[in-house]
């Protein structure tokens, strides 16, 4: 792990604390939700109708005041479905801006996943009894926003809905490629990457969109599910710090279109 400086370390150490917090309130709203299926349906569907889309988020300039407001908002107690709705999304607002933020730098970064870990670990150690098991996961019937290369949204059978849509990830420009040489991914690269994909993240790749179009891609992580598929977290060049999953299909059958970026 890379070395911290005391203000690196503190600042980990507070972060992590907010998102505990926000991620506790976020749960004691939800578990009254939980109570009344219809009702919170009928709740949340008005809800997105006027709000904007789950994964928003404002443009840059206009994000610290949006913070601000989130942090109000919370400020203020909910007792109504509509009320505790807002105070989550509020919650889940601030925990996406502030690992993203976090993920800039990869010591403080790192330091945060560790403390949030160990706070998750000191909370539900201390429960008398056990976490409740999570009930089996179920698309909303609102639209769900297809990730790169889906023209439909994910059943509950795609292993990409019982995972994380998006997870936060070091950014990169096109800058860091500059006149690096490429070479084409063929047939026999491919091959060895479905054997081996570990060495996946220390490649840059580049295909083309199309509108005919360069665009920049590299793997943030590699996640292995339930019925062992490898699920591959991309983020692309100038898109921000997030990384988009892909199934393996998807994955494989943009590299067969794309270059890969000779290391330095």
């Amino acid at each position: 792990m890379p070395s911290l400086t005391p203000a690196q370390k503190q600042l980990a150490e507070e972060l992590a604390e907010k998102i505990f917090n926000w991620e506790r309130i976020s749960e004691d709203h939800a578990a009254v939700l939980r109570t009344d299926p219809q009702r919170l349906e009928a709740v949340y569907m008005q809800y997105a109708a006027d709000a904007p889309p789950v994964g928003f988020l404002p443009p840059p300039e206009l994000l610290d005041s949006s913070i601000a407001q989130a942090e109000l908002d919370l400020q203020s107690t909910a007792t109504t479905f509509a009320e505790r709705l807002k105070a989550i999304s509020c919650c889940l607002f601030l925990c996406r801006v502030t690992m993203t933020r976090a993920s800039l730098q990869d010591a403080v970064y790192l330091e945060l996943l560790r403390m949030c870990t160990a706070l998750h670990d000191q909370y539900y150690g201390n429960l008398n009894s056990q976490i409740p098991v999570a009930p089996p996961t179920q698309l909303h019937p609102l639209p769900a926003k297809p990730s790169r290369g889906l023209e439909a949204p994910a059943t509950p059978s795609d292993p990409q809905v019982l995972y994380p849509i998006a997870l936060p990830a070091r950014s990169f420009t096109f800058d860091e490629i500059g006149t690096r040489a490429r070479v084409r991914v063929d047939g026999a690269a491919i091959a060895e990457y479905r054997r081996t994909p570990d060495r996946l993240p220390e490649y840059i790749f580049v295909s083309e969109t199309p509108e005919g179009l360069e665009e920049a891609f590299r793997v943030s992580c590699i996640l292995t599910s339930g019925s062992k598929e490898k699920l591959f977290y991309l983020v692309f060049a100038g898109e921000g710090a997030e990384a988009v999953c892909h199934s393996s299909e998807e994955f494989f059958e943009l590299l067969s279109s794309s270059s890969r970026v000779v290391n330095e």
